[in-house]
């Protein structure tokens, strides 16, 4: 229903990976005209230039109230190319290409965050597509119903990936006790409990 009366957007193209096609989406230029057809940002100060204009920008000047959750990727060597300055009323999730689904680290460090504070420790051991499908639905419950526009509300949730080795076996995971029985290898025990943990737990 909610389709019907928009636009459906259902043929698009893509580059290769992540960096390129997400800073194409998020500011509508191809990616030879942003610099970053070449792929990984790593370490490097890249990103999105910050003279572009990101879909954020626009519909935040339509009226629009803007939120980013989940992954980033499109910069993060400036405060002034972080996700709530580059159009988004507020942003929770991760600047780089990835991090663990349970403790929010990378190569040691966290990398959960709350527009600019580093909220990794409040959320560690919880599941990253639960708490980012549970702050969707406090935004949503707490926008303003009486305000004409709407809400621009992109969810990038990480791939699912089979994990190289598991170091927070101590970690519960929710939702797979059931795989316990049948799954004694703890890496594809972790993997399958992600997997039910997005689309329910069979009967």
């Amino acid at each position: 229903m909610l389709a019907r009366s928009g636009v459906r957007l259902n043929n698009y193209y893509v580059a290769s990976h992540c960096v390129p096609s997400r800073n194409m989406l998020m500011s509508g230029r191809h990616v030879i005209d942003i610099g970053l057809q070449h792929g990984e940002i790593k370490q490097y100060p890249r990103g999105l230039p910050l003279d572009e204009i990101t879909i954020a920008d626009k519909l935040k000047e339509a009226g629009y109230a803007t939120h980013l959750i989940g992954k980033w990727h499109c910069g993060c060597y400036s405060k002034y190319s972080l996700p709530h300055n580059r159009g988004f009323d507020t942003f929770f999730g991760y600047l780089g290409a990835s991090d663990d689904h349970y403790t929010h680290m990378v190569r040691g460090l966290s990398d959960l965050r709350l527009n600019d504070d580093c909220v990794g420790y409040k959320y560690f051991g919880d599941f990253s597509t639960i708490m980012y499908a549970n702050e969707a639905k406090n935004i949503i419950a707490q926008h303003d119903q009486n305000k004409e526009r709407t809400v621009f509300l992109p969810v990038g949730c990480y791939h699912m990936t089979q994990p190289k080795s598991i170091t927070h076996t101590s970690i519960t995971i929710k939702k797979d006790a059931f795989l316990s029985d049948y799954i004694l290898d703890l890496n594809q025990r972790f993997s399958d409990g992600r997997a039910v943990s997005m689309h329910g737990q069979p009967q």
